[in-house]
């Protein structure tokens, strides 16, 4: 398959990563929408292209042999977005919507066997002094095949699903 496009957009002390699903259309985002528990990035709900899409906090998931097209963006001030395994190392400037491209080569699973440890992943973090907690600006991308990819995808867009379906019994 083709380009795998995601967004990040570093706050502190947290990655946001939205996905647009599998229709491959970000959905709309509305700063008044959003909400530190239940929207991160302020997705609009009413917006169709939403419906199919993702957003994770510290963890990006990211199918194995396939380019990857992140776009590198910060709520609040400069981060700088360091994927030291993938050799990946960018600023996240209030603003700008900076391009990144990689590809990655080898499952968490494979990597973790390279390494001899059984523990080892690859790392998100953040390489610039960002404020008193910068330390816990952490994450972790899970690489994994195509397959588990587009599953974890429709989990958490039926897991999304289910909960405004079950908000709405409570109105």
């Amino acid at each position: 398959e083709g380009l795998v496009e995601i967004r990040i957009i570093a706050q502190q002390f947290h990655w946001n990563i939205h996905y647009p699903g599998a229709d491959g259309i970000f959905g709309r985002t509305d700063p008044l929408l959003i909400d530190d528990q239940m929207n991160l990035l302020g997705l609009d709900d009413e917006d169709p292209n939403s419906a199919d899409d993702v957003v994770s906090r510290n963890i990006m998931h990211l199918p194995v042999n396939r380019q990857v097209l992140i776009f590198l963006s910060s709520k609040d001030m400069v981060h700088s977005l360091n994927l030291p395994e993938f050799r990946v190392k960018q600023d996240a400037v209030p603003g700008m919507r900076i391009p990144i491209y990689f590809t990655p080569t080898m499952t968490s699973i494979e990597f973790a066997e390279a390494s001899g440890d059984p523990d080892r992943g690859f790392e998100i973090a953040c390489a610039q002094l960002c404020g008193n907690s910068h330390y816990t600006m952490k994450g972790y991308v899970i690489v994994e095949s195509d397959e588990e990819y587009a599953t974890w995808i429709q989990a958490e867009v039926d897991a999304r699903q289910q909960a405004a379906e079950d908000d709405d019994g409570f109105f």
